[in-house]
């Protein structure tokens, strides 16, 4: 089986054991121009830069910090029924496939993953989620689409 690059299957068995996070060459991008901006602010506020201007190189840099630690830091590993999920904060939560009820896809592409009516994670568009998703298919875990959940969220008010 090929590996995908941000989806790594450890062992010989399939689907026991893999790990689902994003590229990390994001966050070292990220890192590198949150560095990078955080440096500018130094100089800009050395040399008085209108405030616009600090507090524009603020932002970025606060938003740069965020994203490179959203995708050095999340992840999502499995070990047969046994999910660990570690979120953007390093905060880890043990979850199992028998408590998952459902998948929705959203609209934009991302797949969330539900205990009742709960989220308890999501995948982003662009993450290979394709081994999770191909074991709650064959655990008859409910995967819905996106007008399919409207519908039902339409239904339940």
């Amino acid at each position: 089986m090929e590996k995908a690059r941000n989806q790594i299957q450890i062992g010989r068995e399939p689907l026991s054991h893999y790990v689902i996070r994003s590229e990390i060459y994001l966050s070292w991008l990220f890192a590198f121009f949150g560095i990078c901006s955080t440096g500018l602010l130094i100089y800009s506020i050395i040399i008085e830069e209108a405030l616009w201007a600090i507090l524009f190189l603020l932002l970025v840099s606060t938003v740069m910090a965020i994203a490179a630690f959203n995708i050095g830091l999340w992840k999502v590993e499995v070990n047969d029924m046994e999910i660990t999920y570690r979120s953007t904060f390093g905060r880890v939560r043990k979850y199992y496939f028998a408590d998952i009820t459902k998948g929705v896809y959203k609209k934009s592409g991302a797949f969330r993953v539900y205990i009742d009516e709960k989220r308890i994670f999501t995948f982003d568009d662009n993450m290979d989620n394709s081994l999770f998703i191909e074991q709650m298919d064959r655990l008859h875990i409910p995967i819905w689409s996106y007008s399919f959940s409207l519908k039902m969220k339409k239904k339940s008010k």
